[in-house]
């Protein structure tokens, strides 16, 4: 954008935008309050240096992806070491325990016949158990892919930080 040097009796200029046109504004010299005049006066004034290159972007594509890939990164390892935290089996040793110490042997004895002498010496998995083998299977398989996508998070951050590096 333009900007135009507005010059003060005390020898100070001040450089004004067109934005700033019929307003107001104070004299970095003096203090003094300034009118800054119209449009069609404030074009034939001088046109003040512009200073650098213009206004620095503070955000580009290397950022952006340094920090996507990043929170992605995080957010994905996170996710994936919550998910492979070991899980409590639904089965309570110690209630079987307690059950079977309140038996007596002929009703342990009966108990076994009745359910399990048609099969092995291995109990059937219960209904409970099978959904519990489920869900950890699905839980393996959901921590492998956020491991895998955090990998990719990282990589993309990694491609970020060499674009910022070359910049600097």
């Amino acid at each position: 954008m333009k900007k135009f040097l507005l010059s003060c009796e005390c020898g100070a200029t001040t450089p004004v935008s067109g934005g700033q046109a019929g307003d107001r504004i104070v004299c970095a010299g003096c203090q003094q309050s300034l009118a800054v005049p119209k449009l069609r006066e404030l074009s034939q004034l001088p046109l003040a240096e512009e200073t650098g290159s213009g206004r620095q972007r503070n955000w580009d594509v290397s950022k952006g992806l340094l920090l996507l890939g990043g929170l992605l990164a995080v957010v994905s390892w996170t996710a994936a070491a919550w998910l492979r935290m070991p899980a409590s089996s639904p089965v309570d040793p110690a209630a079987i325990r307690q059950n079977v110490a309140e038996k007596t042997d002929a009703e342990i004895y009966e108990a076994w016949r009745d359910h399990f002498s048609m099969t092995t010496v291995a109990r059937p998995q219960m209904v409970i158990e099978k959904v519990f083998a489920q869900q950890v299977q699905l839980k393996r398989g959901l921590s492998i892919a956020l491991l895998v996508s955090g990998g990719i998070g990282a990589a993309i951050g990694l491609a970020g930080a060499v674009g910022v590096g070359r910049r600097r």
